[in-house]
């Protein structure tokens, strides 16, 4: 892992605004750790990258969601 001091201001906003956890599962997440920063509504979909759209998910989380909305990702279900 990095050193935390080389962690993008971004980067540390979103951990901030996520309270160092997964947005979806509630995982504790390592600042200087893997993990990703997470679109809601995919770039694909419309989706950008401001603000609220961007949240902190742990590795498996955002792998699994794709290119699926936030609320059809938690509404399917995880791993599907």
């Amino acid at each position: 892992p990095a050193p935390a001091r080389y962690v993008s201001r971004r980067r540390r906003s979103i951990f901030e605004q996520s309270q160092g956890r997964c947005h979806y599962c509630g995982a504790a997440l390592d600042l200087t750790g893997k993990w990703h920063i997470e679109h809601q509504l995919p770039r694909a979909l419309g989706g950008t990258d401001e603000g609220l759209n961007l949240v902190a998910a742990c590795v498996p989380c955002n792998l699994s969601k794709s290119d699926r909305t936030a609320i059809e990702f938690v509404t399917q279900g995880r791993g599907e």
